[in-house]
């Protein structure tokens, strides 16, 4: 038996753990009544953790093809960071990219992930041509959104629950330099926030807000927004433009697991809140970024869950319509006065809903 969690180490649950290659599967599934997927574990909830039957590791499902046009095939179980070392230096990089680079197609899939272009790309089930899905009838089937689409479909944030992933066929994006543009703001309430994100739908491709919900009174949402867009070989210094598509990553700090209480309570996180905000210049700021630095900026943190300490912690993500805004001023504004400690709060603009 193997104990188990989710990112936000709760709950533990002990399982039967099994790994296996594509070929393998079909047996190693088919004296299993229950059957849960896992990837690399970083989903927020409970989502691929469970007492019961069999947990199967994707780790195996490792292989890349060779890019064909502007799609890539891949085996459910290749995270994006392997994927992204893979395509990047031959100009590509994936349509859709949450927080984290390590998830994997499978997970992506299932849970149908959005990140900072949702208002113009959609969630990432939006860039998918075929799936490959290994039913409860031991029958791998591909679907696409125009065969067997139903079960496309409600494979495209399904958790997980139509079967199992095997394989999927992956439309990327062309990408000049591994660079990100970005131009950086701060704001000294929500309203000027929020008009500024849905200024920037039209003129960047990406955008993301930070909001200090500790903060009250006349600084109520202050906040800092980043609007991105793909760094072209023109706008790089002459010593980056000779290895233009270079994919930097890199790990600053480990946090250890033997943190007997959380490092995150409204003291700590009143004190990060003011330094982040006072980090960013009072006008407008534009710089030349990584992606790794723009997209995935806690992956410089390894095993940044320990800073919750044995508990663990819970993540709340949802979504209003702009026509009631409002309700995300009421949220903030419980945050300030139940002085909840939020080490870091997010928003981010949507567009229209996929048909997962």
């Amino acid at each position: 038996m193997t104990v188990l969690t989710g990112w936000g180490l709760t709950p533990k649950i002990s399982t039967i753990v099994s790994e296996s290659g594509a070929g393998e599967i079909p047996d190693v599934v088919k004296g299993s009544t229950t059957v849960t997927p896992r990837g690399l574990g970083r989903g927020y909830g409970d989502c691929a953790v469970s007492s019961r039957g069999l947990t199967l590791l994707t780790s195996r499902l490792d292989r890349i093809d060779e890019i064909a046009g502007d799609t890539v095939v891949v085996e459910a179980g290749v995270s994006l960071d392997r994927l992204l070392a893979r395509i990047m230096p031959e100009g590509f990089f994936v349509p859709v990219t949450p927080g984290t680079r390590f998830v994997t197609i499978g997970g992506a899939i299932a849970a149908d992930i959005h990140g900072k272009k949702h208002h113009g790309d959609g969630s990432f089930g939006q860039h998918i041509e075929w799936l490959e899905i290994l039913g409860a009838n031991d029958r791998i089937i591909r679907a696409t959104p125009h065969e067997h689409h139903e079960l496309f479909w409600a494979t495209i944030g399904g958790m997980g629950l139509t079967g199992l992933m095997i394989r999927a066929a992956v439309k990327l994006l062309r990408i000049e330099t591994s660079q990100i543009s970005v131009l950086t703001t701060r704001h000294e309430n929500l309203d000027a926030l929020m008009q500024a994100m849905m200024d920037r739908d039209t003129t960047h491709r990406y955008t993301v807000a930070w909001v200090d919900t500790l903060a009250s009174g006349r600084s109520h949402g202050r906040s800092v927004l980043w609007a991105g867009d793909h760094a072209l070989r023109a706008d790089l210094s002459h010593r980056a433009s000779r290895h233009p598509l270079r994919y930097e990553v890199g790990q600053r700090l480990r946090i250890p697991s033997a943190i007997p209480i959380s490092a995150v309570r409204a003291s700590t996180v009143r004190v990060f809140n003011e330094v982040w905000f006072r980090r960013a210049h009072r006008r407008p700021t534009h710089s030349t970024e990584s992606i790794a630095k723009f997209f995935h900026p806690l992956d410089g943190v390894g095993s940044w869950n320990h800073l919750y300490g044995p508990r663990g912690f819970v993540q709340y993500q949802f979504v209003v319509p702009d026509s009631h805004s409002e309700l995300v001023g009421n949220f903030l504004q419980t945050l300030s006065t139940r002085r909840v400690p939020v080490f870091l709060s997010v928003l981010k603009r949507f567009g229209v809903r996929s048909q997962g």
